[in-house]
């Protein structure tokens, strides 16, 4: 049986990883690479949770495969 991912499930995961990039952003601007690192490694998880997402959406599976990547 398929999981459906509600809206608002999506949207809190697209918040989160907006927030983590801009962690990421923050600390590569102060120079500290092991927040940045932390920050990244967040943001990746985070992305790889949303590119389970898309195909849920029927979303083209490019997509899906891109955002695993990041």
């Amino acid at each position: 049986m398929r999981i459906e991912v509600t809206y608002d499930e999506f949207l809190s995961r697209y918040e989160q990883l907006t927030e983590s990039l801009a962690q990421v952003a923050t600390a590569l601007k102060s120079r500290d690479a092991a927040a940045a690192r932390s920050a990244m490694e967040s943001a990746h998880e985070i992305a790889q949770t949303l590119a389970k997402d898309f195909p849920i959406f029927d979303m083209d599976g490019t997509l899906s495969e891109l955002s695993g990547k990041i």
